[in-house]
């Protein structure tokens, strides 16, 4: 269970990167 959150926290942190870079 702590890896599939974990996993999401960095889902999360390449989507907010992704959308920084299309700024």
């Amino acid at each position: 269970m702590r890896t599939m959150v974990r996993v999401r926290v960095v889902n999360i942190d390449l989507i907010l990167k992704r959308l920084d870079q299309r700024k």
